[in-house]
């Protein structure tokens, strides 16, 4: 009988932590060092667009009308006072 390798749930080409660091040193050397933050920043917003569309939120949705005083969550919308950083709820940080 032949032995079937059983197929796991991660990235196929990257076998070793090696390989992986090799990965970012020819992105690092591509973009440098400056472009590097903006790279992340770009991506993470990039990721937050996504989910938001999967999730069919719209930017309306998301700004709710402040009272003042008063601080809105933007994802349970649950209202607290100023200078609340965190909602109690749900755990989002509070603009």
């Amino acid at each position: 009988m032949t032995n079937i390798p059983a197929i796991q749930p991660q990235l196929a080409f990257i076998e070793s932590p090696m390989q992986l660091l090799l990965i970012f040193l020819i992105i690092f050397v591509l973009f440098g060092a400056k472009k590097m933050p903006q790279l992340a920043k770009d991506l993470g917003k990039g990721i937050r667009e996504f989910k938001k569309s999967i999730n069919g939120e719209s930017d309306d949705e998301a700004e709710q009308p402040k009272i003042a005083g008063e601080t809105a969550c933007s994802k349970c919308g649950v209202k607290f006072k100023t200078g609340t950083k965190f909602c109690t709820e749900c755990g989002t940080k509070l603009g």
